[in-house]
């Protein structure tokens, strides 16, 4: 059997109170103005601020790309015969046997 819960009623006849004023329209878009020309303002003195999620994404994917080219090209050269020697002579079970 289904028992009922006291606290069912009371949560059904609560009613809430809101206490609104009536200017309480006017005073919502006022803040939301303010918060747009303050926005705008920022814009002002930092003009990447606007700028969408899509483009900052696109662009810390070029300076990425960028800086990982730069960094390839100032990596110091290494002889394709050494890196070899490198490789065999790790692989390798008897190198350190000489």
């Amino acid at each position: 059997m289904k028992s009922t819960d006291p606290l069912d009623s009371l949560l059904g006849a609560w009613k809430p109170e809101a206490n609104v004023r009536e200017d309480f329209p006017k005073l919502v878009w006022s803040r939301i103005a303010t918060r747009m020309d303050e926005e705008e303002r920022s814009a002002g003195l930092f003009p990447g601020a606007r700028r969408s999620g899509f483009a900052q994404a696109v662009a810390a994917v070029a300076a990425a790309v960028i800086l990982g080219f730069s960094l390839g090209f100032l990596a110091p050269e290494s002889s394709e015969e050494a890196a070899r020697e490198a490789y065999f002579t790790r692989i390798n079970p008897l190198a350190e046997v000489r």
